[in-house]
């Protein structure tokens, strides 16, 4: 029977094994916690070797580019199609490590009753990673994307669909409201990461409302597909 995971062995299980490869130059590391602190170079540390080891899930040994910069986006990590690059921004990782995150995750039963779970800086953590892998996905293995418009014979994830898309109107219209630039919000809204958004959103609930995960099954959501789904 595989391994499974709960969050805190999942962690240490992903450090130990890919022995710091988000970011190898371990100077550089010491640089960043030199100039911003410990708790930052952690959480950049964290975020790029997540990466490195959800991409190594569905990519196998295939070369992985992360690059760290210090101001790029108002994203925490990012990926980038054109250059095939993920990313991780140090100003972004310095504000989540000033706050005390204290996140929640919906969570939902196939009869559509749902509830909240609590969601720390593990899983958080966890979730952006997986979501940057599954847009390189959309660009290098074009997986079938979930949208608001598609529903599957699974009860459950039809849930998690039908929040995001009420989510996403919600937050559209406040966008609109506040004036924010058109190009900003189709970008935020866009299918793709509607897509990204609702895997790893279902991730979180999964890892954390069931307490433990085994590898293939995290490979299996990162490689989710809402034609699989509905042929099932």
């Amino acid at each position: 029977m595989e391994k499974e995971y709960g969050v805190e062995e999942l962690i240490a299980h992903v450090l130990n094994l890919m022995g710091g490869q988000g970011i190898s130059d371990n100077d550089y590391v010491q640089k960043i916690g030199d100039e911003y602190g410990s708790a930052v170079s952690r959480i950049v540390v964290y975020i790029s070797t997540f990466i490195a080891f959800f991409n190594y899930l569905v990519f196998g040994d295939e070369d992985v580019n992360i690059s760290i910069f210090k101001n790029h986006s108002s994203f925490i990590a990012a990926y980038d199609p054109r250059r095939d690059m993920y990313s991780v921004i140090i100003s972004n990782a310095e504000k989540l490590a000033k706050e005390r995150y204290l996140g929640y995750v919906t969570d939902f039963n196939e009869d559509g009753s749902f509830h909240e779970l609590f969601q720390g800086v593990g899983p958080f953590l966890l979730s952006i990673a997986l979501h940057e892998v599954r847009h390189r996905l959309q660009k290098k293995k074009r997986v079938k994307m979930f949208s608001c418009n598609r529903i599957t014979r699974d009860k459950r994830i039809n849930h998690f669909i039908k929040f995001r898309k009420y989510l996403y109107a919600y937050e559209k219209k406040t966008c609109r409201e506040g004036h924010v630039w058109k190009k900003i919000i189709e970008s935020r809204y866009s299918p793709k990461e509607f897509d990204a958004d609702f895997i790893d959103h279902y991730f979180s609930a999964e890892i954390i409302g069931r307490g433990r995960l085994s590898l293939s099954e995290i490979r299996t959501i990162l490689l989710l597909s809402p034609i699989r789904l509905f042929n099932e």
